[in-house]
Order: structure tokens, then sequence, then C-alpha cells
């Protein structure tokens, strides 16, 4: 019986480790199967054995492999059966970081911060809890903050210089030291007195405990390294079971220095000007952030009223979805790559000033307003729409009507207006568009047959359109001609940003209708009024008008006489004079609450609206 039970067991043990064997040399065929490079592996191992047995760290691992296949483009290794990918062509890393980050922001490392809190932290945390995170965190560290703790760190500068003035009247005006080793003491002194708000005084105190712990996390043992790699690398071990990633002396202590911390200052009001301090506040108060106004309040159904399916009137996922994709055509390069089609339509503005000056023999009469404003609709219609209005020679054009028939003030216009602001549900329930029926039917008539003639036809042209279009077939827009870099689908430069799979899909031609239409209605009234208020300012100050005149004529010389997009950014005078127009007009916006919050005085529930109105001077 003892026999077979003995049997039995060898023979469970031996099936056991054939097992995995045969689990580890499947697995590390994984980079050969695809037809990757890879460095050759020992099992059970992989290509981390000297990390693992504390010989080298992680860090030196990656290196060697990077120092021997540096003329790899990637090459393939393996963390025991967890298969790792090294990329060494910039071009590859650009692409993973910039191109296509929304597929790879993730930390990829193990962080429970529930069972092992002190892997709740933004080096660790990876998709929403790391953005939840990095909103909570971002107002702590401005410069403000910086400057508040200031003086906290000059403190431990003081105890350094104390420490160094001290050795050297004791060496006679000379004495030797381990540079590094008094630089981590004194880093010590500096974290501990802002981050935890304790005086560790390492200068005096070589061996005090914030230091050994310091030196007890980065220790080469294999009890650190194993715990580091696991984190790394196969976070699945660490929760089946329940590993923390730091030793649990480590662990131990800095809860508890925590916890007694925070308790003391909150039983006896302590304040300190350290990040401690800060951190209670973020614990102990509500604080306010953009991400709890950021509802636009405006009624918006992009199904049943596509052209309402646009940034100024989303709220909440559907903005930051728009948001990303439209991010990349608002660089500085595609604005230049859309000058020339705007100085097309600065030529007929020419050409019709010209005209009517001949005319009237140098001298005639004519509404700045209306001017500006069927200049601003050919350059709309024409960077937007791809559509060539010419206002100048055709007042009456349908894009200068229905531009006017969206501001008319009507019984049916404010009505909707009104019922967009304040009566998103009203609008829901009878399925009331935005825009009366015949501006809603034009504009997405439009949108359909330029886009359709477009694609039918392979028509580029330099305008918001074809990038929209790009969008919508390729899902990102191509990279600048300086450098910019295409992201598909991550507008973030901040990015940023743990981008969701709904912002990744590629436009629709109802959302280019929607973004092309507020195009229109953005620059239609607002780009008028403010180039008349310019214009009537200027013609109040002839000596403002004549030094925009000189800094005109300088800017031309220095181009040639040819009006480019670099001769326009290098005329700051004119913009000042603009930038100043804008600032005696009138701000209004409309926001929703997305969180109950103490506002002043006063209590506010989440779904409030919030209407603000102020004279920026």
């Amino acid at each position: 019986m003892l026999v077979m039970l003995v049997v039995v067991v060898c023979g469970g043990a031996l099936a056991l480790v054939a097992a995995l064997y045969a689990y580890l040399r499947h697995s590390m065929g994984y980079w050969q199967r695809r037809k990757v490079p890879v460095v050759p592996a020992v099992m059970p191992w992989g290509n981390f054995a000297d990390s693992i047995l504390g010989r080298k760290s992680l860090f030196q691992v990656a290196d060697d492999v990077y120092r021997r296949h540096r003329d790899e483009r990637y090459i393939g290794t393996y963390f025991s059966a967890t298969p790792l990918l090294h990329l060494h062509d910039p071009e590859i890393i650009r692409q993973v970081f910039t191109k296509e980050f929304q597929d790879f922001n993730g930390r990829g490392m193990y962080s429970d911060h529930d069972y092992d809190p002190l892997t709740g932290h933004l080096f660790m945390l990876s998709g929403k809890p790391w953005r939840n995170m990095r909103v909570k965190l971002s107002p702590t560290f401005t410069t403000g903050k910086i400057k508040y703790m200031f003086n906290t760190i000059s403190e431990c500068a003081g105890h350094l210089r104390e420490h160094v003035d001290s050795s050297l009247k004791a060496g006679g005006g000379l004495y030797q030291e381990d540079v590094r080793e008094l630089v981590a003491r004194f880093t010590t002194d500096i974290i501990s007195s802002v981050a935890f708000g304790i005086e560790s005084n390492s200068m005096k105190n070589p061996e005090s405990e914030f230091r050994r712990m310091g030196q007890r996390i980065f220790d080469p043992c294999f009890d650190v390294n194993i715990r580091a790699l696991l984190t790394f690398f196969d976070n699945t071990i660490m929760r089946l079971f329940r590993i923390r990633a730091l030793p649990d002396d480590v662990n131990s202590f800095f809860i508890n220095i925590v916890d007694e911390m925070v308790t003391h200052r909150e039983r006896n009001g302590v304040e300190r000007a350290d990040m401690l301090n800060l951190l209670i506040k973020l614990k102990n108060e509500v604080i306010l952030t953009r991400s709890d106004f950021n509802g636009r309040g405006v009624h918006s159904d992009p199904e049943n009223d596509p052209l309402s399916g646009h940034l100024f009137m989303l709220s909440g996922q559907p903005w930051r979805n728009m948001r990303v994709k439209l991010s990349p055509t608002f660089t500085t390069g595609k604005i230049k790559y859309m000058f020339n089609t705007i100085s097309e339509c600065a030529g007929y503005l020419r050409e019709h000033v010209d005209t009517s000056l001949k005319t009237g023999g140098g001298l005639y009469q004519e509404d700045v307003r209306e001017l500006v404003a069927r200049f601003s609709t050919d350059i709309i219609s024409s960077v937007a729409f791809g559509i060539e209005t010419n206002s100048m020679k055709d007042p009456e054009s349908e894009f200068r009507r229905m531009g006017q028939r969206i501001f008319e003030p009507s019984l049916d216009v404010n009505l909707r207006a009104l019922l967009a602001f304040f009566g998103g549900n009203i609008m829901k329930l009878f399925r009331i568009r935005g825009n009366p029926y015949d501006v809603h039917a034009f504009f997405t008539r439009i949108v359909d047959e330029m886009v359709t003639h477009r694609e039918r036809n392979g028509v580029e042209r330099a305008d918001m359109l074809n990038l929209l279009i790009k969008l919508k077939n390729e899902g990102f827009v191509p990279p600048d001609a300086h450098g910019e870099h295409a992201d598909k689908g991550n507008g973030a430069t901040n990015g940023t940003n743990g981008v969701s799979q709904e912002s990744r899909t590629k436009l629709t031609q109802k959302e280019i209708a929607a973004q092309v239409f507020v195009f229109f209605i953005a620059g239609f009234e607002t780009t008028s009024t403010t180039t008349s208020f310019a214009l009537y300012e200027l013609a109040k100050h002839p000596d403002v008008q004549e030094k925009v005149l000189q800094e005109i004529d300088a800017t031309l010389k220095k181009y040639n006489g040819q009006v480019t997009y670099e001769a326009i950014m290098d005329m700051p005078y004119m913009e000042m004079v603009i930038q100043g127009e804008n600032s005696v007009s009138a701000w209004c916006g409309h926001n929703d609450i997305f969180a109950d919050h103490p506002l002043s005085t006063s209590s506010f529930r989440h779904g409030t609206g919030m209407f603000s109105l102020s004279k920026l001077s």
C-alpha cells in the first residue's frame, strides 16, 4: 500500500513537472511562431535569471539586451512564460507612444489598492483609476504649491549645510565622504519632511528608519527582485497568491507612518507647509475640478438632430470622444495647410474693395459689418464645406442667406434656441430640432453631396472637409509637414490619456455635418462682429491704426510682398489689437453640474444648470 502511494505521488509529481515543462516550452515559442527575432531563453527563468537571482537589476538586463541586439528594430524575450517585446527602432517607439498610444497606455503593472494600498499611485494605476487619481492630484503640483513647500525644503538644505560645515571644521578644512550617500541622505530628509511631515535628519542619523526603509525598497535581494518582476510581468500570480509589491516590513512601516501622522494632524488641527497637508485637504474637503462642470447643459441629440452633435453642444463622454477625434485637425500645421484656401477668399475681398474704390473715384461707402460678414461666409463655406460662394459678387448667395436665417430674431429661431438651452427634455419628447427645417435640410444635403462627390472622384482639397473625410474613412489625419505625427483617434499631445474604444471609431457622415455646421455658426457672426469692432476702434484711434499699417508694411516687405501664414504670425501688434477687441466683449457660458457640490455658501445638486456672464475688462 505504501509503495503504491509512493508510486502515485511520484507519478503525479512527474506528470506535473512534465506538464509544466510542456507549458513553458510552448510559451517560450511565442515569438518564434510569429517570426519575431528572439533572445535564446533558459528554462524556467526565460531571459531574466540574473534579475530573479539578484545578480542584476531588471533595467540592467534590459540594457544588456539592447546593447547586444541594438541593430534589431525589435526583439523578443521571456520572463519565464511571459513574452516581452523590446522596441529599439525610434519610429516604432514613436508609433506606440503617439500614433497608437490609445492601445498602449496601460501601465501593465500590478495594482490592487484595496489589498495592497501602496500600489494605488500614478506610476502603477492604469485606465480610469489613473485618470481619476491624476485629476485629483494635478492641483497639488502647481508652481504655487511647490513654492508653498519651499521653506520646508530649505530646512533640509540647512541640515545639509550644517553637516558639511561641521565635517570641514573637524577635518581642518578638508574631509572625504561618499557624495552619492550624502545626497541620498539629503533627499531622504526632503522626502520624509515634505511627503510624510517627519523630520528624519539623516545627516545626523545615517541609520534613521526612513533611510533604512528606502534602502530596503531597492535592496537587490531575491525577495525584492521577485516581487518587482512579478509586479511588472505577472500580476496574475500577485493577485492569485495575494503577494504585495513590497516586503511586509516596508509595507507596514509606510502605512503605519501615514496613519499616525494623518490621525495626529486631524485630531490636533496641525497644519504644515508640506505635501501631506495638501493630501489631507484632498481627503477631507471637496475639491472642485473642471470635470464637475464640463456639461454644456445644452440639448444634443445626434441621432434625431445630427447638426447638434458637435463640441459646443455635446457633454460628458460623447464630448470627450469627439474632442479626441477632432483635436489633430486643429494643429498649427493644419491651419497652415488651409491658409491658401483662406487667401483665395481674401483675394475676392480685395478685388471687391479695389473695384468699389475705382468706381467711386477713390472713395466709397459700405456697411463694414455686412462686408466682413460676407468675407467670413466665403472663408467658412470654402474651408469647411469646400464650396466657392463668393459672397462679394453675390451678397444673396444661399450660404449667406442660410447664415442670416440661423441668427434671425424670429419666434421660431428664438424658441428653438431657448429650448436648446433650458428645455432639452421638451425637445427630446417632441423631437424638436435645434434649427429650422430649411436650415437643417440645406446643411445636411450640402455635406452629403460634397462628401459623395469627393469620395467618388478622388477629389482632395486643402480644407477642413478634406480632413474630416480622412477621419471618416481612415480614422486619423495625416501628419503635419513640420513633424507632427498623426494620432489615430488620439488627439491629446495630453496625452494623454486612456482614450475609450468609442473615441477610436471613425467619424460618420452625420458627425461630419455637425462639425462643419458648428464651424459655420461659430465663425459667421463672431468673426464679422470682432473684425467690425476692431476696424471701428482703429478708425477712432488713428495713432493705433498707423502702427498697425507700419507693421503690415514692414512685414510684407520682409516676406517679399506675399501674405503668407508666416507673415500673419509675424504681426504681434495686429494680434494685440484683435485680442484687445475680444477683451472688451462680454463672455457668456452655460454648463451643467455633474456632481453634488457646495459652492460658496450654497449647495448645488447634480444636474443643476450653471449660466455665467461676465465682462472681460
